[in-house]
């Protein structure tokens, strides 16, 4: 449901303030990093528009980066936080798919198998009759664009201390997976199914008809000639992970992930480390490709099939929308503990990566993004303005209370007062505001979601965002 400093100093304060990076800087980048543009105003209230280190602070964030291509070619790049630089590797989460779709895509196209093709046949060691029990065709557009009916959205990772699954465990629920068995339904299947557990599906097809893993096959159809150096897609502890200057993740409430991070052997889907500058070579490079450049590192044929819609604006592992008549390029990620968003217009060659690493990133992703669209004159949508309306100590009590969402009562979050206004933390310590914007109407001026709070003729209390109910324990 509801998930998830001043104004722009000048720029010659800012070369005063430090003069080489100043000098580096563009004014752009002055902006976007000095004054973030918030997503909701409030009538008759002056405008808060902090730094990006300020922000950090408000939302107890220890890592950000962001890097911004123009014309295909990095422009800038920053990172924010003790230690960390533009070299510092985060977990991309489900940044990965998009890296993964173009990477089976070329292979698929190498080896003569139609996207469109059964591929059952090459699932040799999974239990074709419990994953797949009405004998649907399994296809890679299908699996790769999230229609072919698959099960499990997401995955939890893997904390220290725990056993990490093999490719078929993860997709039969077979111990020591922490999730169910992928199972492919009939009455999903044509219709967009957000699905890491089809991922999974095309990842162990990959590794099957090569005899390779998934990381190996990666890193010879993508990262290589992309040239992203440091990055990696990899299930690996903090004590023997291979590079240096990496974000550590951190839990909502500001406590650090025990172990560094939790891994993800599910690579396809998420487990690709990166930095914002090498992920952004990767979106330029696709883009290259798709716009005919002869030296494109990516082949333009491989370019075209990820970057055409299959269904709800999106491709093989992204989100293609127009958005007032620029295509633009998408896709978000959300691991424990990192947080990540890209945009990009092939039609320009712009595009923008930002990468936190905290629960909390969500709001900070938006916050850069939006300021970078209206500060590079990218589409965006527009201001939202409301008036921020007084509530009683009685009625923020009223509202109070621990709610279950329906459907899933082990989510339970916490509505608390907290002066003047409604306090809410998720089950991971993630936590933000509401404030009263109509009768039963409240708004997080963090990512403008509303909620109605509404209470039935026998008291039950419900909170809901449109997509998401929750309802009140004890109503």
């Amino acid at each position: 449901m509801i998930t998830r400093i001043p104004a722009l100093a000048p720029l010659t304060l800012l070369l005063a303030a430090n003069p080489l990076a100043a000098q580096e800087a563009t004014l752009e980048q002055a902006q976007i990093e000095s004054a973030l543009t918030p997503v909701v105003t409030f009538r008759g209230e002056e405008e808060t528009r902090p730094s990006i280190e300020g922000r950090m602070d408000e939302l107890g964030i220890a890592a950000v980066s962001t890097a911004v291509f123009r014309n295909g070619q990095l422009e800038w790049a920053n990172g924010f936080g003790e230690g960390v630089d533009t070299q510092t590797l985060f977990q991309a989460a489900s940044l990965s798919k998009s890296v993964a779709a173009t990477g089976i895509v070329a292979l698929a196209m190498e080896r003569g198998v139609s996207l469109d093709e059964d591929i059952s046949a090459d699932l040799a060691g999974l239990d074709l009759a419990v994953i797949n029990p009405a004998g649907l065709p399994i296809t890679l557009r299908q699996l790769l664009s999230h229609t072919n009916g698959a099960s499990v959205s997401g995955f939890p990772g893997y904390a220290v201390g725990t056993n990490v699954p093999t490719t078929a465990q993860v997709i039969m629920g077979e111990d020591p997976s922490n999730t169910p068995t992928v199972v492919i339904s009939s009455e999903r299947q044509g219709s967009r199914s957000y699905s890491g557990g089809g991922y999974t599906i095309a990842q162990y097809w990959a590794e099957q008809v090569t005899g390779e893993s998934f990381p190996a096959i990666m890193r010879r159809y993508v990262l290589d000639p992309v040239g992203m150096e440091r990055s990696l897609f990899a299930a690996i502890r903090q004590e023997d992970f291979p590079r240096e200057n990496v974000a550590l993740a951190y839990n909502g409430d500001g406590s650090e992930v025990v172990g560094g991070w939790n891994v993800y052997p599910e690579h396809a889907a998420a487990s690709l480390w990166t930095t914002p500058t090498e992920y952004g070579r990767y979106v330029a490079s696709l883009m290259a490709a798709l716009n005919g450049d002869a030296g494109a590192a990516l082949p333009a044929e491989v370019a075209r099939e990820v970057t055409t819609v299959v269904a709800a604006a999106y491709g093989l592992g992204i989100g293609v929308a127009d958005i007032d008549g620029a295509i633009r390029l998408n896709h978000s990620g959300s691991n424990r503990g990192y947080k990540s968003n890209f945009m990009a217009y092939p039609a320009t060659g712009d595009l923008i990566v930002t990468m936190t690493g905290n629960d909390n990133g969500w709001p900070m992703i938006g916050d850069v993004g939006r300021t970078a669209n209206v500060t590079y004159g990218w589409p965006t949508s527009e201001r939202i303005i409301r008036s921020r309306l007084p509530a009683s100590e009685g009625e923020l009590i009223a509202l109070s209370g621990d709610y279950a969402m329906q459907g899933n009562g082990d989510v339970i979050i916490r509505v608390e007062p907290d002066d003047g206004k409604l306090r809410v933390t998720a089950p991971d310590g993630s936590s933000w505001n509401l404030w009263r914007v109509g009768n039963a109407t409240w708004i997080d001026p963090d990512d403008a979601q509303e909620v109605t709070f509404l209470m039935d003729e026998d008291g039950t209390v419900t909170a809901s965002d449109g997509n998401q109910t929750f309802v009140r324990s004890g109503s």
